[in-house]
């Protein structure tokens, strides 16, 4: 059985992080260009992923200034989220892209800064995990990988691009009784080398970068932490782990949009408005589909309780 991370409204739970009075979208233009915040390096999925909503704000003509891209790498989300509680909280015309980093980092890292730090506008999208190996492991299939795992702790080396990939393939490990070997990594290029150089046994991560060398027969997908299996063509065969009665909790990494702590309600229900109409263009339609990620909008409490619950969720797998 999966055990779902549900959505709940604001007056179901008690919670110390709630956002500031609701303002209306109406009430608010952006006097100036935005600086936009992508805490990761060029080229990860993080990056991708703001670049294309910049992309498609723009491309719709969604609002009057210019989302102006930048990149400040570090601590896993550390340094960006850091850069905009230090010098934007009380502004308007800053955001940044917020993930499960943003979450997981300051669990982690004691003083790390965090989504707390931020006031979260809106959530666009969600990616589950897959596990892959390369295309001439003796791991088949899941009950292969279990069997293999179990036989002694750290019996398999587990590649692994970041804290979501660290969080996820614990997901793994404890539903099957098993404890990796995790080799950390930079992100997924690196993943992807050591894998095929055999320098790993197998790697857990979401799929987008990994689509390539699945497709060229490289590498193997053994199994999804997906409640049901991927709807396009080149990750349909692969098995979902409830398939093969393997239960545990659904871990996703989800990508929104943040603005700096104390923004103006006014501001915030633009953003919001915003938001929610560039995750229904053509440009976001068509990177959902390309990274095989579904869509999940979220904003105001909703979007709280959910970064809330994960949280809750992160905070019993890192026991």
């Amino acid at each position: 059985m999966l055990h779902r991370i549900s959505i709940v409204c604001a007056s179901a739970l008690a919670l110390s992080f709630t956002l500031p009075s609701i303002g209306t979208a109406q009430d608010y233009q952006p006097a100036r260009d935005i600086q936009f915040v992508i805490p990761w390096a060029p080229g990860g999925g993080a990056d991708v992923f703001g670049r294309k909503v910049i992309e498609a704000v723009r491309t719709d003509g969604l609002t009057n200034v210019n989302l102006n891209p930048d990149n400040r790498p570090g601590g896993s989300s550390a340094v960006g989220i850091g850069y905009v509680a230090a010098n934007a909280t009380g502004t308007n015309d800053t955001l940044v892209v917020l993930n499960t980093a943003g979450v997981i980092t300051p669990l982690t890292v004691a003083g790390a800064p965090g989504w707390k730090e931020l006031t979260p506008i809106a959530n666009l999208m969600a990616e589950d995990y897959v596990i892959f190996v390369k295309a001439d492991s003796p791991l088949q299939n899941i009950e292969d990988l279990t069997s293999a795992a179990t036989k002694a702790p750290q019996a398999l080396s587990f590649a692994v691009g970041g804290v979501g990939d660290q969080l996820a393939s614990r997901v793994v490990g404890k539903a099957i009784g098993a404890e990796f070997n995790l080799v950390s990594f930079s992100g997924g290029g690196e993943t992807i080398n050591a894998l095929l150089g055999g320098n790993v046994d197998a790697t857990i991560s979401n799929p987008a970068e990994f689509l390539g060398q699945l497709e060229s027969g490289a590498i193997r997908a053994l199994a999804t932490t997906r409640d049901k299996r991927y709807a396009d063509a080149v990750l349909a065969d692969v098995p979902t782990l409830a398939e093969t009665g393997i239960e545990h909790p659904v871990i996703q990494n989800w990508r929104g949009i943040a603005g700096p702590k104390d923004m103006a309600p006014e501001a915030v229900a633009y953003w919001q408005d915003v938001l929610a109409k560039a995750t229904e263009s053509a440009v976001m339609g068509e990177f959902l589909v390309q990274n095989s990620a579904s869509p999940l909008v979220l904003t105001g409490q909703d979007y709280v309780d959910y970064i809330t619950q994960q949280e809750q969720v992160f905070e019993e797998l890192l026991k």
